[in-house]
């Protein structure tokens, strides 16, 4: 019985660059809400020029 073929395409499809762009995204988000934002640039040079 022959086998089924499976396609693969050479390079990632549009779904699969949203698939991949939507879960980093969420990624990104998650690690922005689990970790306070460190103190900006612009803040840590306030704070030493004062």
């Amino acid at each position: 019985m022959p086998r089924p073929v499976i396609w693969k395409p050479r390079y990632a499809t549009r779904r699969m660059r949203e698939r991949a762009w939507a879960k980093a995204d969420l990624e990104r988000e998650r690690t922005v809400r689990e970790n306070p934002a460190a103190p900006s640039l612009l803040a840590r040079l306030r704070r030493v020029l004062r």
